[in-house]
């Protein structure tokens, strides 16, 4: 009887264990991007919406963001923190290469350990500036999500 306790055991921890995801899969991170999460009044039709993908191996975040309906070209799109949402930090690192970008904005960094804490907490947001707009016309918080959802796009 004991045997059979055993064997139940070690077959359920192997069925779990095969359900987890493999080390070396991605950590998957989802943005969406309104006026509405902007810290400061903004009226905007501008939405964003994008993917995030640490690599575990080297820490490597690589990243596309989609946009539309924005005032006018982008001046910049960054990754800022540490923060909360609704409240602002130091720009952390650029999105896009140069101003006037167009969308999807695509592109990956090799995270510091104090960053990848940020990210890893959601305290990390993307926020995108225009001409109009200088201190953010839209902006979302980073999410993580769980192994096998796909993030939301146009």
């Amino acid at each position: 009887m004991l045997f059979l306790a055993a064997l139940a055991l070690t077959l359920s921890a192997t069925a779990h264990a095969a359900d987890a995801p493999a080390s070396n899969d991605p950590i998957v991170l989802c943005v969406s991007l309104s006026d509405a999460d902007q810290s400061h009044p903004v009226t905007s039709d501008g939405v964003g919406r994008g993917v995030f993908k640490l690599r575990r191996g080297d820490l490597t975040l690589d990243w596309e963001i989609a946009f539309k309906n924005l005032s006018g070209p982008i001046v910049e799109a960054n990754i800022h923190g540490p923060q909360r949402p609704g409240a602002n930090a130091q720009a952390l690192f650029p999105l896009a290469e140069k101003a006037g970008a167009a969308s999807p904005l695509k592109g990956s960094i090799v995270l510091t350990d104090g960053q990848l804490k940020y990210l890893l907490n959601s305290r990390m947001y993307a926020n995108v500036t225009t001409a109009r707009h200088p201190a953010g016309e839209i902006r979302g918080q980073l999410q993580r999500v769980r192994p096998g959802v796909i993030c939301p796009t146009f």
